[in-house]
């Protein structure tokens, strides 16, 4: 009955289906924005392997010390899930850059790279704060004694799903070119992440 209280009923879905469909999205939007398929564009586009190595690093970086200051004042953050979805907003402009990169040709790579990092620091800031709250977010979610049984579930169908979502897009690549299958792969992160907010 807690479960069924805590419901959206705009979505009409129960919190076990959202947290479901929740890991799934975001194992997506981590893949092509700082994933394998993110670092294989940036090469692609022009950006050196060292430039590609720090950008991953300086996130890294950044992902360490939010979880470090972060950590200390979450206990005081009333609404987990209102405030991770709050933290998600700062994806966007990370998404939006990576499909600029995709009909853009910039030939001045430096400033272009810049601009990456900074991007990509307040998308961490965002991944720093959620790393700290996805270990609270069941308690607030979900019956603690299915707990085991809800994360396998959630663990399988994010292997599914990333497992398809690679195949596809080498098929994509194969078929139509590399950059105009970025540029659906990336137009569709977009709406990946606006569905994965709304979650």
């Amino acid at each position: 009955s807690k479960l069924r209280n805590m419901d959206n009923p705009i979505l009409f879905l129960n919190n076990i289906q959202k947290y479901y469909i929740y890991s799934v999205l975001w194992s997506i939007i981590t893949l092509v924005t700082s994933g394998s398929v993110a670092q294989t564009f940036l090469l692609e586009y022009g950006f050196s392997e060292e430039n590609v190595t720090v950008f991953v690093s300086v996130m890294q970086i950044i992902q360490v010390l939010t979880i470090f200051l972060f950590s200390k004042g979450s206990d005081s953050v009333k609404s987990v899930v209102k405030t991770m979805a709050r933290a998600h907003i700062l994806d966007i402009p990370l998404c939006l850059f990576f499909l600029a990169l995709c009909f853009l040709t910039f030939t001045e790579i430096p400033p272009v790279y810049i601009v990456l990092l900074l991007v990509g620091g307040v998308y961490s800031i965002s991944v720093g704060i959620n790393n700290v709250l996805v270990y609270k977010l069941p308690y607030h979610i979900m019956d603690m004694r299915f707990y085991g049984k809800y994360i396998s579930i959630s663990s399988a169908l994010v292997g599914i799903v990333s497992v398809i979502f690679s195949i596809v897009s080498h098929f994509a690549q194969s078929a139509f070119g590399f950059m105009p299958a970025m540029r659906g792969i990336y137009i569709l992160t977009v709406v990946i992440w606006a569905v994965f907010l709304l979650v």
